[in-house]
């Protein structure tokens, strides 16, 4: 059943990829995945958010991205992504490299962290304790606002949840994995802490009609994107249920 869930669940994320789609007539329509990533040079941020204020009727603050390198801030101008390197560069002059690197990378770092901060206990690990932690493991709970219904993020697996999102969208831990390989990426800041992608997950319910719209789809498993603001930038939050699938950027680092 488990093979057969993760083989329908990648096949959706394959379509979402492809085609736009909307959760509601209702939620704020940005723009689909495939046209930020091949247009992105051609389409401002700026645009994108004017777009969200006049549905809205909410001013949003200007989109910056940047990053603090020994004091010093600076602007990530462009992102290259090679067949197993990453190459940011920055408007200072600076090159930033990433390497490919093995999933279990990410797969220690997560439970490390989570064990640290008494998220995870050691049921949550498999093999009596030991290992990477079970792809069940929950990492958060959501309440959905005016439901009494809950989405959540577990630590999941390369096709979903914490360690698609850390493997795909994380610089340090990028391996490189895709169902939809030739789609373009989108990378969170170097150095960003696991629990931003938390509190991302959390802007984005409380965006708009988002939240209202998860609790509508709970009972279904199809794959629906929810788009909102965290800090001033625009994410997408990408739900199968009750279940966080994949949190990215759409505003800023954009790979080529």
């Amino acid at each position: 059943m488990k093979i057969v869930l993760s083989s329908f669940l990648a096949f959706s994320i394959l379509v979402l990829a492809i085609t736009p789609v909307a959760a509601s007539t209702k939620q704020t329509t940005i723009t689909s995945e495939t046209q930020i990533q091949d247009e992105w040079f051609d389409e401002s941020v700026n645009e994108l958010q004017n777009e969200i204020s006049e549905d809205t009727g909410i001013t949003q603050p200007e989109s910056k991205n940047e990053l603090r390198r020994g004091g010093v801030i600076s602007t990530v101008v462009r992102i290259i992504l090679y067949s197993k390197r990453l190459k940011f560069v920055l408007k200072n002059g600076d090159e930033l490299f990433f390497d490919q690197e093995d999933p279990d990378k990410a797969g220690e770092a997560l439970k490390e962290y989570y064990l640290d901060n008494g998220t995870f206990d050691k049921g949550d690990i498999r093999e009596r304790g030991e290992g990477l932690p079970k792809s069940s493991a929950i990492i958060r709970f959501y309440d959905l606002p005016n439901s009494s219904e809950q989405v959540h993020l577990a630590y999941g697996d390369v096709s979903m949840g914490m360690l698609h999102i850390v493997t795909r969208h994380f610089p340090e831990y990028w391996s490189t994995f895709s169902i939809y390989p030739k789609a373009k990426n989108s990378f969170f800041n170097p150095g960003t802490e696991f629990s931003y992608v938390e509190d991302v997950v959390e802007s984005v319910i409380d965006y708009s009609f988002n939240g209202k719209e998860m609790a509508k789809n709970i009972k279904n498993l199809k794959v629906l994107p929810y788009d909102g603001y965290h800090e001033g930038e625009i994410y997408r939050v990408i739900m199968s249920g009750e279940r966080v699938v994949s949190v990215f950027p759409i505003s800023y680092n954009q790979a080529d």
